[in-house]
């Protein structure tokens, strides 16, 4: 079954009865001329691993659609070990590689065996149409799915930076609110920062990240709500406009990273890029035998080229365990955290 987002009215009463179980949070695609009141975001607690999340505008005339958001099940960052699924990962793409290395091998001396057995079934020249269509389509597949891993390295490495952005930003706005509210929420700030570094420091070395995220997370509400608390005091409502939405884009890029750490290439996209490998070594062998030697080094240099492009798609796709890293984006971070001292 999944959870559903729902968007709809609330009396003022039903929203005091839950006052007690809500933050607030605004949500930026209210306000694209001035500042509105934000939303209120309600998480009601199901069975064990289950969260149903109820936003609420109290101010719109019109009830919104609803929608689905995920399904029901665990958060992400407690779906097993953060830390575990990297490392099992790293090693099960190796295995993989080293099988796929060892399975071209065979089927390239399958290939030539068979070539020579069955010597009609090599199918002279013109077989080579055929064969050079499935080289070609090898070439594609490995080339769609570099770029692919290149693409989403980058886009991990670029909301690292966009994180950072955000919590800069948020926090040099904070100079907006009234002074007696600065410490406060500074402190916050540091502690929030601390904490997501943490998050992905954790994993870095294959532990479990769950503790972090739930700080994280914590921290998140204890930050919007003290900011929203700052700029409801008198002579303060213009600092809405500018603190609020960065507090909000600084909580939203967190789940782009979290989501981003378990995007890699699609199950079925893999299992064909192995298959057409090990299809493509077996009619190499077949063509080895129509001149009735084993080209050993050349078989060899074709699986190992083969394999170590698989490898390095697999590893672009393991930037947190693999031996392409985003230490250097990490670090922007880290040096923010240099900037951010405590109150």
């Amino acid at each position: 079954m999944p959870s559903f987002l729902v968007i709809a009215h609330v009396s003022e009463r039903a929203r005091t009865a839950a006052s007690g179980n809500w933050w607030a949070r605004q949500d930026s695609n209210l306000q694209p001329d001035r500042y509105e009141r934000p939303a209120l975001t309600i998480e009601l607690q199901a069975p064990p691993g289950r969260v149903r999340v109820l936003r609420i505008f109290p101010q719109l005339e019109t009830p919104r659609l609803a929608i689905p958001v995920r399904l029901a099940g665990p958060p992400l960052h407690k779906r097993g070990r953060a830390g575990d699924i990297v490392q099992m990962a790293v090693l099960g793409g190796v295995l993989l590689c080293l099988l796929l290395f060892a399975g071209m091998l065979l089927l390239l001396e399958a290939g030539f065996r068979l070539g020579v057995r069955f010597e009609k079934a090599r199918g002279g020249e013109a077989a080579s149409i055929f064969d050079s269509a499935v080289f070609a389509l090898l070439g594609l597949l490995l080339g769609f799915a570099f770029a692919g891993a290149v693409d989403r390295l980058d886009k991990r490495r670029d909301l690292i930076v966009a994180e950072a952005n955000n919590i800069s930003t948020a926090y040099l706005r904070l100079d907006t609110l009234a002074p007696e509210d600065q410490p406060v929420i500074r402190e916050l700030f540091r502690q929030y920062l601390e904490a997501r570094i943490t998050v992905y420091r954790l994993i870095d070395n294959e532990r479990d990240p769950a503790t972090a995220f739930a700080t994280a997370e914590s921290l998140q509400a204890e930050i919007w709500t003290a900011a929203v608390a700052a700029v409801d005091r008198p002579n303060r409502q213009y600092a809405a406009e500018l603190v609020l939405p960065a507090v909000n884009d600084m909580i939203d890029v967190t789940t782009e990273r979290k989501v981003a750490l378990s995007t890699q290439i699609p199950e079925l996209v893999l299992v064909l890029l192995f298959g057409v490998s090990l299809f493509s070594a077996l009619l190499a062998g077949t063509g080895m035998s129509r001149y009735g030697v084993r080209h050993i080094v050349h078989g060899s240099i074709f699986a190992a080229a083969v394999t170590l492009t698989v490898y390095t798609i697999l590893d672009l796709d393991s930037p947190r365990g693999g031996l392409i890293r985003l230490d250097a984006a990490d670090r922007v971070l880290e040096e923010l955290r240099g900037s951010i001292q405590p109150a």
